[in-house]
């Protein structure tokens, strides 16, 4: 990532109605991208408990550009539970 310039980063998943689950490698992608929080610009993830517990910790800091953020689970049954510092608390 290091290597990278310095572009806003969209994450978006399910980008189709085909593709509603996100793979491991997707996952993994997922849990990079957010490591590089000054870049990212809109999330939208429906996202799996497992994903969700994994990148709790990497979403308690400041996204500074964020415009969008739209986080839901796969199961529908399930409530998302944020976690305190959520975005480093910039969205009190």
């Amino acid at each position: 990532m290091n290597l990278w310039p310095i572009f806003p980063i969209s994450i978006w998943y399910p980008v189709s109605s085909q593709h509603r689950c996100l793979t491991s490698k997707d996952e993994g992608n997922v849990v990079t991208m957010l490591k590089c929080p000054n870049c990212i610009c809109e999330i939208s993830l429906a996202m799996s408990q497992q994903l969700a517990l994994k990148t709790a910790g990497s979403m308690r800091v400041s996204f500074p550009i964020l415009e969008l953020l739209h986080l839901r689970l796969q199961d529908m049954m399930r409530m998302l539970t944020l976690p305190n510092g959520f975005l480093g608390n910039s969205t009190l």
